[in-house]
Protein backbone atom coordinates (compact mmCIF):
# COMPACT_ATOMS: atom_id res chain seq x y z
CA UNK A 1 0.00 0.00 0.00
CA UNK A 2 1.20 3.49 -0.84
CA UNK A 3 0.81 6.15 1.86
CA UNK A 4 0.71 9.86 1.06
CA UNK A 5 0.75 12.96 3.26
CA UNK A 6 0.82 15.61 0.51
CA UNK A 7 -1.91 16.00 -2.10
CA UNK A 8 0.62 16.82 -4.82
CA UNK A 9 2.36 13.48 -4.25
CA UNK A 10 -0.94 11.61 -4.32
CA UNK A 11 -2.05 13.37 -7.51
CA UNK A 12 1.29 12.61 -9.19
CA UNK A 13 0.94 8.93 -8.25
CA UNK A 14 -2.63 8.77 -9.58
CA UNK A 15 -1.98 10.61 -12.84
CA UNK A 16 -1.11 7.49 -14.90
CA UNK A 17 -4.28 5.79 -13.64
CA UNK A 18 -6.81 8.33 -14.93
CA UNK A 19 -8.36 5.86 -17.39
CA UNK A 20 -9.05 3.06 -14.92
CA UNK A 21 -11.84 2.59 -12.42
CA UNK A 22 -10.98 4.07 -9.02
CA UNK A 23 -12.96 4.50 -5.83
CA UNK A 24 -12.33 6.66 -2.79
CA UNK A 25 -13.33 5.48 0.68
CA UNK A 26 -13.23 8.69 2.75
CA UNK A 27 -12.87 8.19 6.51
CA UNK A 28 -12.05 9.96 9.74
CA UNK A 29 -9.79 7.12 10.83
CA UNK A 30 -10.52 4.77 13.74
CA UNK A 31 -11.30 2.20 11.04
CA UNK A 32 -13.71 -0.68 11.63
CA UNK A 33 -15.76 -3.34 9.87
CA UNK A 34 -18.02 -0.93 7.99
CA UNK A 35 -14.95 0.64 6.39
CA UNK A 36 -13.71 -2.84 5.52
CA UNK A 37 -16.95 -3.65 3.69
CA UNK A 38 -16.58 -0.48 1.57
CA UNK A 39 -12.97 -1.36 0.75
CA UNK A 40 -13.91 -4.95 -0.11
CA UNK A 41 -16.70 -3.73 -2.42
CA UNK A 42 -14.28 -1.40 -4.17
CA UNK A 43 -11.69 -4.17 -4.54
CA UNK A 44 -14.34 -6.31 -6.30
CA UNK A 45 -15.63 -3.57 -8.60
CA UNK A 46 -12.75 -1.15 -9.21
CA UNK A 47 -9.17 -1.29 -10.41
CA UNK A 48 -7.78 0.99 -7.70
CA UNK A 49 -9.02 1.53 -4.14
CA UNK A 50 -8.08 4.75 -2.38
CA UNK A 51 -8.70 5.59 1.24
CA UNK A 52 -8.41 8.97 2.92
CA UNK A 53 -8.09 9.67 6.62
CA UNK A 54 -9.11 13.20 7.52
CA UNK A 55 -10.30 14.26 10.95
CA UNK A 56 -11.99 17.48 9.87
CA UNK A 57 -12.11 20.11 12.62
CA UNK A 58 -15.13 21.73 10.92
CA UNK A 59 -17.20 18.67 11.84
CA UNK A 60 -16.85 19.41 15.55
CA UNK A 61 -18.68 22.08 17.53
CA UNK A 62 -16.09 22.23 20.27
CA UNK A 63 -12.33 22.27 20.00
CA UNK A 64 -12.09 19.79 22.89
CA UNK A 65 -14.14 17.23 20.97
CA UNK A 66 -11.86 17.57 17.95
CA UNK A 67 -8.72 17.38 20.08
CA UNK A 68 -10.00 14.25 21.86
CA UNK A 69 -11.21 12.40 18.75
CA UNK A 70 -9.68 8.91 18.61
CA UNK A 71 -6.67 8.76 16.32
CA UNK A 72 -4.83 5.49 15.70
CA UNK A 73 -2.75 6.02 12.55
CA UNK A 74 -0.55 2.93 12.97
CA UNK A 75 -3.60 0.74 13.61
CA UNK A 76 -5.43 2.30 10.65
CA UNK A 77 -2.46 1.65 8.35
CA UNK A 78 -2.29 -1.99 9.46
CA UNK A 79 -6.06 -2.28 8.92
CA UNK A 80 -5.81 -0.85 5.38
CA UNK A 81 -2.85 -3.06 4.51
CA UNK A 82 -4.71 -6.17 5.66
CA UNK A 83 -7.71 -5.06 3.56
CA UNK A 84 -5.39 -4.75 0.52
CA UNK A 85 -6.21 -1.07 0.03
CA UNK A 86 -4.04 0.44 -2.71
CA UNK A 87 -3.37 3.92 -1.32
CA UNK A 88 -4.00 5.94 1.81
CA UNK A 89 -3.98 9.71 1.93
CA UNK A 90 -3.61 11.24 5.39
CA UNK A 91 -4.81 14.80 5.72
CA UNK A 92 -3.03 16.33 8.67
CA UNK A 93 -4.86 19.35 10.03
CA UNK A 94 -3.97 21.65 12.91
CA UNK A 95 -7.61 22.69 13.29
CA UNK A 96 -7.76 26.24 14.55
CA UNK A 97 -11.41 26.12 15.75
CA UNK A 98 -11.01 29.42 17.56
Amino acid sequence: MYIFYHISDHKAFLDPFHKISTRLVPTMGALHGAHLSLIEESKQQDDLTLCSIFVNPDQFDRKEDWMNYARFPEKDITFLESADCDTCFFVLCSGDLS
